[in-house]
């Protein structure tokens, strides 16, 4: 057999190659000699041989156990047979065999033997013993096994690991969490690449490109005219990497479809949802958020409606009889976007206890098809529930099945402190969302407040008769399924631009990052 392959087979072998290593009396010289193949050469032919010969890897562990003094980790072979194991194998038969090389005192071999271990054993316990190891190479891998894993546990081993003194076990955790969707891990990615020390913004620049997200690329551009040459290396490979990422005819951001954005404490709220033709589940690391053309790095994320809603509330405040019946056209209008599973209980709330009412009989049955075009069409002789039966009626909403319901609360006049006290505490009990549309002449906090804190929204319907158009804009936008919210400092007077990161490329290959290491002085 030829000293090196790929001279005269590249990296593919014969049968009678793979013959020949096979019946080797050492399969262990065969493989792992470094000054007979190179790496990737080693690898290649080992994933061969694990689709031709049972028990290649039972094999070769066997052999690297049985070497003398394994665990010191001279014999070069050590190091290349971890290697391919790490590369060719799932079997975990190498678990017991491979721990004993765990409290190697060669650092090189110990890390490759946590990466092995932490994949294969899928032992928790296992992981959480970085924090008692202090070669920062073995923490890092140990961080670099659980890459795919979820779990609470595991989410708060890697988040231990973003607090770790060294930048290889940082930046594992990062792109840990990351893949696994945890938007609030880009604060921290951010003071990677801003840090102080250059091998640090080098690591940042290598979790960017790793994560194949193209809002990356304004900072990875100003990172390559960083002064010190390591990040700038680091950040051309990480464009080279992203580029790649998107495919030759590169990858376009999906256009949300934003409903409502609104100004509130410190903060501001922007509700939007995917257009049909991408309609998908959003991670928070798939929404790239930016205002006045800067990227938001700290928001938060959350997916309000994935399920059919409980209840949705309406509530008119300040609006008389003929008001009321103005809005029919625009009810009617909503229709047509309605699931057909959609069913809605139209009734008005008095807070006039002299006003007479129907009861709570009025909330059932639900209204659907027909019936339900005929009430909406009929606003002026809606039923009506006195204010302090509103507990109770959501109750029986509650019960009468899981499809969505709409309750339209009309109010003579604005409501009490006490009925807005009472609203807040029964949605929460019951997991309801609580949406405003105001068309009082002044907003009331209070109920914008009580929007926010049932993630609901908080809509102020324009001066002057309301348009069809405007409420069935204003019924989306009460159907949104996603919201960011992020510090109204960062936003300034800059309209929301939100873009969604497409699915990745089908067939894409995304090889084993590393990352950098501190150069040798």
């Amino acid at each position: 057999m030829p000293a090196n392959p790929s001279a005269s087979t590249g990296v593919t072998s014969n049968q009678s190659q793979l013959e020949e290593i096979w019946r080797s009396e050492c399969l262990l010289d065969a493989m792992c000699d470094p000054g007979r193949f190179e790496t990737h050469i080693a690898v290649t032919l080992a994933r061969q041989m694990m689709a031709l010969y049972q028990g290649f890897d039972t094999r070769l562990v066997a052999e690297l156990i049985a070497l003398p003094d394994v665990g010191a980790g001279k014999d070069r072979r050590v190091e290349r047979c971890l290697e391919i194991l790490d590369a060719v194998s799932d079997s975990r038969r190498m678990v017991m065999p491979l721990r004993r090389l765990a409290d190697s005192v060669n650092p090189r071999v110990r890390s490759k033997v946590a990466r092995i271990l932490g994949r294969l054993s899928n032992n928790l316990a296992w992981t959480w013993k970085f924090r008692e190891e202090k070669d920062s190479r073995t923490r890092a891998n140990m961080i670099e096994s659980q890459w795919g894993n979820d779990s609470p546990e595991i989410r708060e081993v890697l988040w231990l690991a973003v607090r770790d003194t060294h930048q290889r076990v940082r930046g594992n955790a990062i792109l840990a969490l990351y893949r696994l969707g945890v938007g609030n891990v880009l604060p921290a990615l951010r003071e990677l690449a801003e840090n102080q020390t250059a091998i640090c913004r080098a690591t940042a620049a290598w979790v960017m490109g790793a994560t194949g997200d193209p809002r990356f690329q304004g900072i990875l551009k100003t990172l390559r005219q960083d002064a010190e040459a390591v990040v700038r290396a680091a950040a051309l490979r990480a464009l080279v990497q992203l580029n790649k990422s998107q495919g030759p005819e590169g990858q376009s951001l999906v256009e949300p479809l934003i409903y409502f954005s609104e100004d509130l404490d410190g903060v501001r709220r922007v509700g939007f949802d995917l257009p049909e033709s991408a309609s998908r589940s959003l991670l928070p690391t798939e929404v790239v958020l930016k205002a006045g053309g800067e990227l938001i790095w700290d928001y938060k994320f959350i997916e309000r409606r994935s399920c059919p809603l409980s209840a949705l509330f309406l509530i008119f405040e300040g609006n008389g009889g003929d008001g009321l019946a103005a809005l029919a056209d625009g009810f009617s209008a909503c229709l047509e976007h309605t699931d057909t599973s959609d069913r809605w209980s139209v009734v008005r709330i008095a807070t006039n206890p002299e006003i007479e009412c129907d009861g709570l009989k009025a909330v059932l049955p639900l209204y659907q098809g027909l019936k339900l075009k005929t009430a909406i069409a009929q606003f002026d002789t809606l039923p009506r529930i006195q204010v302090q039966d509103l507990a109770q009626a959501v109750r029986v909403l509650r019960s009468s099945g899981p499809d969505r319901h709409l309750v339209l609360l009309h109010t003579s006049g604005a409501l009490s402190d006490a009925v807005l006290g009472s609203v807040e505490p029964l949605a929460r009990k019951l997991n309801c969302i609580v949406d405003v549309i105001s068309f009082g002449k002044t907003e009331n906090e209070r109920l914008r407040k009580i929007a926010r804190q049932t993630d609901g929204a908080f809509l102020t319907a324009p001066e002057g008769p309301t348009s069809a158009e405007w409420m069935v804009r204003a019924y989306a936008s009460l159907g949104h399924r996603y919201e960011v919210t992020y510090p109204l400092a960062a936003a300034a007077d800059s309209p929301s631009d939100i873009k969604i990161i497409p699915p990745p490329k089908m067939g894409l290959i995304v090889p084993r990052p590393s990352p950098p290491e501190m150069p040798a002085a």
